[in-house]
């Protein structure tokens, strides 16, 4: 059962948050805390190198990347981009992902790998679509559209 007054780990946390509001596991904000981190933002803006540096495995560095809306890819966020700029590139290299696959699916031959390969795609894009639009977004998440 969470605690009264603590916060989801979500994307949407402001990086001013502090750690300590929100509801991680115990042994993730023990080790945040045994770190020296002290916000949501500090936590996006170190290395995965040096999270890993820590008393924990690989499982809970990604699990508390995702949570907080980060790849676990380089560790860092797109240096220079900050909210809807860094969604909208990430979402573009999604797209253009999602153009390459479709232009190999479509040299399969005839068949049903080509089948399952386009569907794949399709369904793909159709997530895309859903991440590029905040109101389908939130409703997916269970968090209210903003207006």
């Amino acid at each position: 059962m969470s605690e009264p007054n603590m916060l989801d780990p979500t994307p949407e946390l402001p990086d001013d948050t502090p750690i300590s509001d929100v509801e991680f596991p115990a042994r993730i904000r023990n080790v945040l805390a045994a770190a020296g981190l002290k916000t949501v933002g500090e936590v996006r803006e170190i290395s995965n190198d040096t999270l890993l540096s820590l008393d924990w495995g690989k499982g809970s560095v990604a699990h508390l990347r995702e949570t907080l809306g980060l790849p676990s890819i380089d560790g860092v966020r797109t240096v220079g981009l900050e909210g809807e700029e860094q969604r909208v590139a990430k979402l573009k290299e999604l797209a253009e992902m999602a153009a390459k696959l479709l232009e190999t699916a479509r040299k399969l031959p005839p068949g049903q790998d080509r089948h399952n390969a386009l569907q794949e795609v399709g369904r793909l894009r159709v997530r895309i679509t859903g991440l590029e639009r905040p109101d389908l977004r939130s409703a997916h998440r269970g968090l209210r559209a903003k207006k």
